[in-house]
């Protein structure tokens, strides 16, 4: 099989704790070492990430390795700067905590040569390990592990680890860099108007920059949460984002009423209020209590029901917060 050249663009901020395995997974790839590349962008990262790859880039553990400065900019502005300094015909975009499947790269390109139509590919994530936080694991089994079961072809792909022939991702502009979160999906959109996308459960990429507390994980979604409204806009399939952006944002508002008007009831009694806020707190209750029956193949205990109904009350909290948090930092 033919062995084009593949250039891995890896975008970096304060990965201090990841770097490391990230750059010994691709070192261990089983892909000829002189058929690729490695270009890390760096975002301006203080924790000492910089000084750990240039230490790594010093001992020659992979042959092509080059480091740029992309301060910032948006995660997509960084991926498309990577990609503009890139000799490969194929990108391969990693995080910096994520680590590759030795065969990560070889697979990659196989599935890309033996189907035309596809112009990009992207693995699922790694089960997580039974030692780590319960976050992580209840996480992973409701949504990072559930998105896609089967290999096929799919809509849009995570960036964290994903695949495409650079004159496909040239030919559609790249990254959106206006787009602070969701810039996966936007371009996934942007391919699957024009190719196919296919996902593969043949190998496993390991993702360590998961959240494990909840205040880890509400802190995340709430930046996930930031681009929402943005990312709407640009959806070319505004019906079907429509619940995820919005129900959210709902279920704040909803929120804050209900407590507003607690707070006057307080004080003086009112019984369209009271009424009111009933039922703004009965769905308060329902709607994560709905979310996690609906995943009812996946609880196994009482325990298990408890933790996904506090990961979707959360998840729905930094969700629906996130979009005015983003207004706000802007």
């Amino acid at each position: 099989m033919h062995s084009p050249f593949v250039s891995i663009v890896i975008p970096v901020k304060n990965e201090a704790q990841n770097i490391i395995s990230c750059l010994d997974g691709i070192k261990n790839q089983d892909y000829p070492s002189d058929r690729f590349e490695v270009i890390i962008v760096d975002n301006g990262s203080t924790d000492g990430t910089m000084e750990l790859i240039n230490e790594y880039k010093k001992r020659k553990l992979i042959k092509n390795l080059s480091i740029f400065q992309k301060h910032d900019g948006t995660i997509g502005a960084v991926r498309n700067y990577g990609a503009q300094k890139a000799k490969g015909e194929i990108l391969a975009f990693l995080d910096g905590d994520s680590v590759p499947h030795k065969n990560w790269i070889s697979l990659g390109i196989k599935i890309l040569i033996i189907k035309p139509e596809v112009a990009c590919v992207g693995f699922t994530f790694q089960n997580p390990e039974k030692e780590t936080s319960w976050i992580v694991r209840t996480w992973y089994k409701i949504g990072r592990g559930s998105k896609y079961i089967k290999s096929g072809y799919v809509e849009w792909l995570s960036s964290f680890n994903l695949i495409i022939w650079k004159k496909i991702f040239e030919e559609l502009g790249g990254f959106n860099e206006i787009l602070e979160t969701c810039e996966d999906a936007e371009l996934g959109y942007r391919i699957s108007k024009h190719y196919k996308l296919w996902f593969s459960n043949e190998i496993t990429v390991r993702h360590l920059g998961e959240a494990k507390t909840l205040k880890q994980f509400f802190l995340k979604e709430l930046w996930r949460g930031k681009g929402n409204l943005l990312s709407f806009f640009y959806s070319k399939n505004k019906w079907k984002d429509f619940p995820s952006v919005f129900i959210p944002i709902f279920y704040v508002f909803i929120h804050f009423i209900s407590i507003l008007f607690s707070i006057y009831l307080y004080f003086f009694k009112h019984n369209i209020l009271t009424t009111f806020c009933i039922v703004g707190y009965t769905v308060i209750i329902s709607l994560p209590i709905a979310l996690t029956i609906r995943k009812f193949k996946k609880i196994s205990s009482i325990l298990d029901f408890i933790h996904i109904f506090t990961l979707y009350y959360v998840y729905l909290i930094a969700r629906g917060i996130g979009p005015f948090y983003g207004l706000i930092k802007k």
